[in-house]
């Protein structure tokens, strides 16, 4: 499954849409694909609680896990399991998020999701990269004029 717009793409890892091989076990090649990403996008299903530790990885860094209610709103939680991963919105890690509408979920997480994945790959958000860029050129400016 992916989505995009004028701007970026994005393929999403949808494991109940991913066929079972059963010579590789089954699961395995679906948590292999999944395995790999650095932030996932879970729905749980209504009543049950999601355990960050059930898909193991030195890659799944964030976890934004989405919890449909029988009343209306959506609510979401966003998880990050490494320390280093620096800051990221429009959903704020570590805190409790409620979404009224379905439109309104899909922009905020697909979003989350975007701007998450940059920390986590170890590349420097466009900003960090332009700042370092822009305060390395200033520097030689001033020893050049200094």
């Amino acid at each position: 499954v992916h989505w995009r717009d004028r701007s970026c793409q994005i393929c999403f890892h949808v494991t109940t849409l991913m066929p079972n091989n059963a010579k590789s076990g089954g699961h395995t090649r679906k948590k292999r694909h999944v395995g790999n990403d650095h932030v996932n996008i879970i729905w749980v299903q209504k009543g049950d609680e999601y355990d960050s530790n059930s898909l193991p990885s030195s890659f799944n860094s964030v976890h934004i896990i989405i919890f449909p209610s029988d009343w209306g709103p959506f609510r979401v939680e966003v998880r990050v399991n490494r320390p280093d991963v620096g800051l990221f919105g429009p959903l704020q890690p570590h805190r409790v998020h409620i979404i009224g509408n379905m439109k309104t979920l899909a922009s905020l997480v697909r979003q989350t999701a975007i701007n998450a994945n940059v920390p986590c790959s170890g590349n420097p958000a466009n900003w960090e990269y332009r700042r370092t860029q822009l305060t390395s050129i200033a520097r030689r400016v001033e020893a050049r004029s200094g």
